[in-house]
């Protein structure tokens, strides 16, 4: 039985999940407990998850602006760190279960769809055969394996 292209993409990328629950295990086993992190950026980045949504849905505000900074002249935040794609993404997840949980499930997937652009990328760029060496193990593995172990190291 061969196996197809998106069963192998399926397995890829559930490796990467795996990967990414057994190495961030605390997080994975308590969502809606606490952000991680030494309370230096994680604050301000759950912080941008809640204040574009409440920007967008609450008070149909422009996210870029914001008075809750910087009170009472307020700020514009379009240099600041806002992750508004973060913020977006995340909109439904805040509202099924929270603002902890749906930070942490951002964080979660950051890693896991990292490891699979670095998998995708490394796959595209060893199966056009450049930088190939004759008897590598590229050769002999194909560029699948190594792809892999790249989405590895940098997730």
């Amino acid at each position: 039985m061969q196996i197809r292209r998106w069963q192998l993409h399926l397995v890829v990328l559930a490796a990467y999940v795996l990967f990414a629950l057994v190495l961030t295990w605390p997080v994975a086993g308590q969502l809606d407990a606490q952000v991680p992190g030494n309370g230096a950026d994680d604050p301000p980045l759950t912080w941008n998850l809640w204040w574009v949504q409440d920007a967008l849905l609450r008070q149909g505000a422009n996210p870029f602006d914001s008075d809750y900074l910087f009170y009472p002249l307020g700020i514009n935040l379009a240099f600041y760190t806002l992750t508004v794609l973060n913020g977006l993404l995340s909109i439904p997840l805040q509202a099924i279960g929270g603002l902890v949980p749906a930070s942490n499930l951002v964080l979660l997937s950051s890693f896991i769809l990292s490891g699979y652009g670095a998998f995708l990328l490394s796959a595209y760029v060893l199966s056009k055969g450049r930088g190939r060496v004759r008897g590598s193990p590229t050769r002999k593995l194909g560029s699948l394996l190594p792809s892999f172990g790249a989405g590895l190291l940098y997730a």
